[in-house]
């Protein structure tokens, strides 16, 4: 079964994570991290934005998350 996401809700704490990580970008490499939270109906939560961690491979056109701190 599939769902059709029709709006994403950040938490305050998940807000602040992606405001806070979000200047890594700014040497020109990607960053990103795991959205962890609940889907209800057509609205995914989410609860918590983590980093990339601290051996994740960052490049201008590539990035893979560091998984076991994922």
């Amino acid at each position: 079964m599939t769902t059709d996401i029709k709006s994403v809700v950040l938490s305050a704490a998940a807000h602040e994570s992606i405001r806070e990580h979000a200047p890594e970008s700014a040497d020109g490499r990607e960053t990103g991290g795991i959205l962890l939270g609940h889907l209800r109906g057509d609205v995914a939560n989410v609860e918590h934005a983590g980093d990339a961690g601290p051996k994740a491979v960052r490049t201008p056109t590539f990035f893979l998350r560091d998984l076991r701190h994922a």
